[in-house]
């Protein structure tokens, strides 16, 4: 994906665009940015003009100090019993997940299903989770919300598993 990315961008794809096409929000394209500058897989002067400044890219940190796997794509997900409102998985491990686009309050219990199935290789799961922290957003950032997972079938653990070695970002 990052090949593909690279040559998206240097043939002159908007920010716009890099969202539709993979599926991103803008802090996600902008983590993007900051992985491709890390693994100089571009240079800064290819991606300044894209940011509103390049110390941007070093103030990216949204999910405080939690060692969440940042992930290349925006994954769906929702409550078990209100599929027509998705959020996006933001952040992902095998015990945590970040959420945007779905209110929270500190120590809601949600359940929650990842259709995985409708972009990748890997069957929906499901799982309960526990909001732990709520970062509120702004006019130009959404609101993330961190999960601790305290439910999980061996069966939707191995899809959770498959998803996370599928998108996220390498270390």
């Amino acid at each position: 994906m990052t090949e593909k990315i690279v040559k998206d961008i240097r043939s002159g794809m908007d920010n716009a665009l890099l969202m539709k096409k993979y599926m991103l929000s803008e802090r996600g394209l902008n983590k993007i940015f900051r992985k491709l500058l890390n693994y100089e897989a571009m240079t800064p002067d290819e991606l300044s003009p894209r940011v509103a400044s390049y110390a941007d890219l070093d103030s990216l940190d949204y999910l405080r100090e939690l060692s969440l796997k940042e992930l290349v794509c925006l994954v769906p997900i929702y409550e078990e019993d209100s599929k027509h409102l998705r959020g996006s998985v933001c952040e992902l491990t095998e015990t945590t997940i970040g959420v945007t686009g779905l209110g929270a309050a500190i120590g809601d219990i949600r359940k929650f299903v990842i259709p995985a199935d409708e972009f990748f290789s890997v069957s929906a799961f499901s799982f309960d989770a526990i909001c732990r922290w709520v970062q509120e957003g702004n006019e130009s950032t959404e609101s993330v919300a961190a999960y601790e997972i305290t439910d999980i079938s061996n069966e939707n653990y191995q899809g959770l598993k498959q998803l996370i070695r599928l998108i996220k970002l390498p270390d």
